[in-house]
């Protein structure tokens, strides 16, 4: 039983020694946990960081694979210079003297993709792990009006749930974010409380701004935006203005020119989840157990909705 006066997400955490903190989404999904991965080292805990990657990794060096699809991304990683998320977060925590390897994963099916997490599990001696997402998208069971952008989301979902860790929980960083891509997030309310009375959900804990957490997580976004100017983090850059208390129509990059942004205290709120209970709720997660590759993934899903009939979508009443 959870007490308030124990955020649930450390509290479910309290006996895990090695916490292996994931991007689910791909991208810069990562740097949603950096400010978990902050906090849970200052409790005396080993925390590594590893992320479902959309950098060209079949560049890298045979010695940067630590086994087959699981690359142990340095600061001194040869590879892609326009766009290689894991190895910026990796330099720049190096700048600030923290653990400065980050975990690549290409992106693939589920029963690979699971296969890599079970050698990371062993080689790094994991006894929990806690899938980020940049957005809510992961939360979308499949019924709903529009589920953004599911593919690598539930393809990681699917394989954390098929492996033998004693704690496996699922993080959101970024409320409302995913509007961009269809999803109702009126509807993933609705969700949530389902996750609720199913005993899932975790709560939510908001990031203080002025926290030491906060602080390095706006450093670190604003240092990928700089290295990567061609593609910086539409999600990111809003998280970060979030956590400044920046509201309404605010753009941090070029690339959300001439779209209507709502930054909001939302979106530097963490939403936690159970993670099996997350995995069990979803309509359609049985479909892609047996995928090795993402565009299966993908086929699968497309074949799913075509036969689904959505929820009602409502507008947000207040």
């Amino acid at each position: 039983m959870f007490s308030l006066a124990v955020p649930p997400l450390f509290a479910a955490l309290k006996d895990a020694r090695t916490v292996l903190i994931a991007g689910a989404g791909g991208g810069f999904d990562v740097y949603a946990g950096l400010p978990l991965a902050l906090a849970l080292q200052g409790t005396g805990r080993r925390v590594h960081l590893a992320n479902l990657s959309f950098a060209h990794l079949e560049l890298l060096d045979l010695d940067v694979w630590l086994a087959e699809n699981v690359a142990a991304v340095n600061p001194d990683t040869a590879g892609p210079d326009d766009y290689f998320p894991e190895r910026t977060l990796a330099r720049w925590l190096a700048t600030r003297e923290l653990p400065s390897t980050v975990y690549a994963f290409p992106r693939t099916g589920v029963q690979p993709l699971r296969a890599a997490y079970r050698s990371l599990r062993d080689h790094l001696g994991v006894d929990a792990v806690v899938l980020v997402d940049g957005g809510t998208d992961i939360l979308m069971r499949g019924d709903e009006t529009g589920l953004g952008t599911p593919e690598e989301d539930m393809t990681s979902l699917a394989a954390v749930a098929g492996l033998d860790v004693p704690v496996k929980l699922v993080t959101c960083l970024g409320f409302g974010i995913d509007a961009y891509h269809g999803v109702n997030h009126t509807q993933v309310l609705e969700n949530i409380a389902t996750l609720e009375r199913d005993g899932c959900y975790l709560g939510a804990l908001s990031i203080p701004g002025s926290s030491r957490e906060a602080v390095l997580y706006r450093e670190a976004v604003a240092d990928a935006q700089a290295v990567t100017p061609l593609r910086p983090s539409i999600v990111h850059t809003q998280i970060a203005a979030a956590t400044r208390g920046d509201v309404g129509d605010v753009h941090g990059t070029r690339r959300t020119r001439g779209s209507v942004l709502f930054v909001n205290p939302l979106m530097a709120v963490y939403f936690s989840f159970d993670l099996d209970g997350l995995a069990r709720r979803s309509l359609y997660l049985d479909r892609i157990e047996d995928t090795y590759g993402m565009r299966q993934v993908a086929a699968r899903i497309a074949q799913f909705r075509n036969g689904v009939a959505c929820r009602t979508a409502r507008s947000f009443p207040h």
